[in-house]
């Protein structure tokens, strides 16, 4: 099977299609374009898959930054503006056969949404109004023909306020019927991870296309979920979208904040055991909490980091850092595809290009046993297992 358009749900049907069971998913490679910020948009078809070109990619997760805040915020007004570079975006990836598989967080947006409070903390016509840029940036995947935003949607800043409820008063909570998805209706949540469902549910079923891969966040923004909010997030998700949903997680915000969590929360390696078909996740060595690329100093400058003292701003449990790359190899062999997508951020151009080289050559020489590249498109790793029984199957097929 040829993949024309790279999409998740492409790639997962391309993996239903092999014939064996109990292999790994199929990784694709999408680094996201936050680099966008250290050019001018004038030099757009200059500079914007720079990154790409010098390292022959193919496939790409864009910046929802690069459209600008007020051509966003005023979208649905106006969509002139947001379409125009949409549009030249759109040519410059046919020109260079770039795949864009999804839109993903960029600072802007994600800081406007921070400082206007979170999406339950505002007063109501401003509540309204993030509600809109929200619903713009959905409109403008549409326009594009992108399924797949991956992004931060900061409910509350101040989880305080909400009170705890049983999972079964969620539908009386939040005003419309929610399927639980098989989870024991005496499950306790927190009314911060209520409202996250909330706002996910609202999000991605307000388009019969986009999936909306809300990741479940608060406490001033950057608090994760913990394993079991992750767990029953996803399951309640899925039981209440028509559409395919994916799961999303920064692999540098598990580590480093926490309330009210268990030790195993504070590990990376923990939330390999989430089994999901379909993954994106934003692929960051942590260090610190600066996120950088996974190359395979910064993974040293985590590992190493054990042995420090504690820093009371990062997680109290240091000695939980791991190998980025460890993680990813474990949730590869629990789903179908993940979209591997690292944050080149804005610095020298010259080694972030180097440094996305280096992480698609780390990725290829760390499956090389289980998976090798797809020959139409760079930036995918099929399993080994697909091309073995395509080759049985047409051995079977031959004239005797």
């Amino acid at each position: 099977m040829k993949i024309d358009k790279v999409t998740i749900d492409n790639l997962e049907k391309l993996y239903l299609t092999i014939g064996v069971n109990n292999i790994p998913g199929i990784i694709v490679y999408a680094p996201n374009t936050y680099h966008y910020t250290l050019l001018n948009l004038n030099n757009l078809e200059k500079y914007f898959f720079k990154l790409h070109e010098e390292n022959n990619l193919q496939v790409a997760e864009i910046s929802e930054d690069v459209f600008g805040i007020s051509p966003v915020i005023n979208y649905h007004k106006n969509p002139g503006p947001a379409r125009k570079i949409a549009d030249r975006i759109m040519k410059l990836a046919d020109k260079l056969k770039i795949h864009i598989i999804s839109i993903g967080t960029g600072a802007d947006i994600y800081s406007l949404m921070q400082l206007s409070g979170g999406y339950y903390d505002v007063p109501k016509e401003k509540k309204d109004k993030v509600m809109q840029i929200f619903k713009n940036l959905i409109d403008i995947a549409e326009y594009m023909g992108i399924l797949n935003i991956n992004g931060h949607r900061v409910a509350t800043i101040f989880p305080e306020r909400f009170k705890s409820i049983k999972i079964s008063q969620l539908s009386d909570e939040l005003g419309f019927d929610v399927k639980l998805g098989g989870i024991d209706p005496d499950t306790e949540i927190t009314g911060a991870e209520a409202k996250n469902l909330e706002l996910a549910i609202t999000l991605q079923n307000y388009s019969p296309h986009v999936s909306s891969t809300v990741e479940l966040m608060y406490q001033a923004g950057m608090e994760p979920c913990t394993i079991g909010q992750m767990n029953r997030f996803l399951r309640i998700m899925q039981a209440n979208s028509s559409k395919n949903v994916v799961a999303h997680m920064d692999t540098g915000h598990v580590i480093p904040y926490g309330k009210d969590k268990k030790q195993e929360d504070y590990n990376l390696l923990s939330y390999a055991n989430i089994t999901f078909p379909r993954w994106t996740v934003h692929f960051n060595a942590l260090y610190k909490n600066e996120h950088r690329m996974p190359t395979y100093e910064n993974v040293k400058k985590d590992l190493d980091s054990i042995k420090e003292k504690p820093d009371p701003v990062l997680s109290p449990h240091p000695e939980m850092y791991c190998d980025v790359y460890e993680w990813l190899g474990r949730v590869v062999r629990n789903c179908r595809v993940i979209q591997v997508s690292p944050e080149p951020k804005p610095n020298n151009l010259k080694k972030l290009s180097k440094e996305v080289g280096e992480c698609w050559d780390i990725l290829k020489e760390k499956f090389s046993d289980t998976h090798i590249p797809y020959p139409d498109i760079e930036g995918i790793l099929i399993p080994k297992s697909f091309y073995e029984d395509n080759r049985r199957s047409n051995e079977r097929k031959q004239p005797q």
